[in-house]
């Protein structure tokens, strides 16, 4: 299965789900589906890419690990990004108003597929 096929059954499982990205370790997309289209996901995602670094380093630099999902909630939208393999992550958007534990769940699933198919 493709990696948009993926993202695209990801955001149609979640009712409220604006899209969903997946980028490199450097916020580059590397297939994205939206759902809004409002909304830019891959300016989102490169925006938030240097978060993403920042935790990959501190988590190795004092010995936790790499994240394994980061959260970010603003009033217009939810982001729930889980780390795909190494160097890889997934982003799924969602309305404040969207069942987030069901968007949590999608995500954990669709990474894995991903990461089957790098």
């Amino acid at each position: 299965m493709t990696f948009g096929a993926i993202l695209q059954e990801a955001v149609s499982q979640v009712d409220g789900a604006l899209g969903a990205i997946m980028l490199d370790g450097d916020g580059i997309a590397v297939d994205e589906v939206r759902a809004d289209p409002n909304l830019d996901l891959a300016v989102v995602a490169a925006e938030y890419s240097t978060i993403l670094r920042e935790t990959r380093r501190t988590g190795t630099e004092i010995g936790i690990g790499l994240p394994e999902e980061i959260t970010v909630r603003s009033s217009r939208v939810v982001l729930i990004i889980r780390r795909v393999g190494d160097g890889y992550f997934v982003v799924l958007a969602l309305a404040p108003e969207a069942n987030f534990g069901k968007g949590r769940f999608v995500l954990r699933r669709a990474a894995a597929r991903l990461e089957e198919e790098l």
